[in-house]
């Protein structure tokens, strides 16, 4: 018995100066040795968080150092073609407004179909709008007046219109109106009434048309209505036409000083004023010189003994 008690003993030291791994069981004379339970500080868990770690944080450092070719504006997910047309909206955007167009040249003087004057009298001269043939031609009033050569009288001519529409398309009427010549052949004006519906704006185009439409009753008529039947029979359709451009631009010092100075680069407002000036004193030296200048500047010095007779009558509504 003391044998026995004095080998237990001594296992039992040999056994606590021996270390027993982590897992292992001892139950009476048999040991079973667990499987080891990997702990997640041990170096073995080290290899799977690290990749982790780093793709978590990788590409967020490197999206916020790496420099973005995609405006603020744009959403990131759009297809490379779609951001492309998005980028070109945005900068057509931004540009300033292209400048207006230059109109065609005017139109100045009435012709037949064959390259012929036409005219409501034969051996006439034509009909004439007194403006420069190349745009722009130039006014600073916001209700311009225009000038004609009509050769007829108000008893060869049924009645004319006068219209404006706005450029570039011109599918704006900015005013219409019919009305009568003065009893003596000559030149006439006509203004745009000083009303707000008819006011130019700055820096726009307007296309202004001056038709006539013969008297077919009237002695020795040459009216094209003889050889074409369209005019009788469509009232829209003119005999004589004219038609050009003028472009409204602010009044600034400069401008004021060449309308004063009767210079042609202020045609619509220089050549008013002085016609104007003109028919209340025929006599003025001055006022000739200024007169046969500007009609020398298109070509019509042939026209500076023709007499200013006035302005057109328009017809009012309702009125035969």
């Amino acid at each position: 018995m003391k044998l026995l008690m004095k080998s237990k003993i001594t296992l039992q030291s040999r056994l606590a100066s021996v270390s027993i791994p982590l897992g292992m069981v001892i139950a009476g004379s048999f040991v079973a040795v667990a499987q080891p339970t990997v702990s997640a500080s041990q170096p073995a868990s080290q290899p799977a968080s690290q990749p982790a770690s780093q793709s978590a944080s990788q590409p967020a450092s490197q999206s916020a150092s790496q420099p973005t070719s995609q405006p603020a504006n744009l959403p990131a997910n759009l297809p490379a073609k779609q951001q492309v047309k998005q980028q070109v909206k945005q900068q057509a955007k931004q540009r300033p407004p292209a400048p207006p167009m230059t109109p065609p040249s005017n139109r100045t003087r009435s012709g037949g179909s064959l390259g012929e004057a036409a005219v409501c009298v034969t051996g006439s001269p034509s009909l004439r709008a007194l403006v420069p043939v190349e745009n722009p031609v130039l006014t600073t009033a916001d209700h311009p007046t225009f000038l004609f050569y009509v050769p007829f009288g108000a008893d060869q001519v049924q009645y004319g219109e006068f219209s404006v529409l706005v450029g570039p398309t011109e599918m704006t009427r900015l005013y219409q109106t019919r009305f009568t010549l003065p009893a003596q052949p000559g030149i006439v004006s006509v203004t745009l009434p000083a009303d707000p519906d008819y006011r130019l704006k700055e820096n726009a185009f307007y296309h202004w048309y001056f038709k006539l439409h013969c008297n077919e009753d009237s002695p020795d008529s040459n009216s094209l209505n003889s050889t074409n039947s369209t005019s009788s029979t469509n009232p829209a359709t003119a005999d004589l036409q004219v038609d050009g451009w003028v472009q409204r631009v602010a009044l600034t010092p400069d401008r004021q000083q060449q309308i004063q100075a009767a210079s042609p680069a202020i045609w619509y407002d220089s050549a008013a004023q002085v016609a104007n000036r003109l028919s209340a004193t025929p006599t003025d030296a001055t006022l000739q010189q200024q007169w046969r200048h500007l009609l020398q500047h298109i070509g019509s010095e042939a026209l500076v003994q023709e007499p200013i007779v006035g302005a057109v009558q328009p017809i009012e509504e309702g009125s035969s």
